[in-house]
């Protein structure tokens, strides 16, 4: 499987839709604290954890930063 391209919207600390192309090899996600990191990450195992089973998002919280 080979990811070209993320979309997140609305997801944790993501407010609108953010687009990443990952089109090349690997991909190096770096920034200050806060940026957001982690909120892909758990976008991204979500994502891949919800084709095996239910997630409930009801408690999820949306944690906007400030741009």
């Amino acid at each position: 499987m080979k990811i070209d391209t993320i979309e997140i919207t609305n997801y944790k600390a993501f407010l609108g839709t953010l687009r990443l192309q990952a089109g090349g090899k690997n991909l190096f996600i770096y920034g200050e604290n806060g940026s957001g990191k982690s909120s892909l990450y758990y976008a991204l195992k979500d994502f891949f954890q919800s084709s095996i089973e239910d997630i409930d998002l009801t408690g999820l919280k949306y944690v906007f930063a400030a741009a």
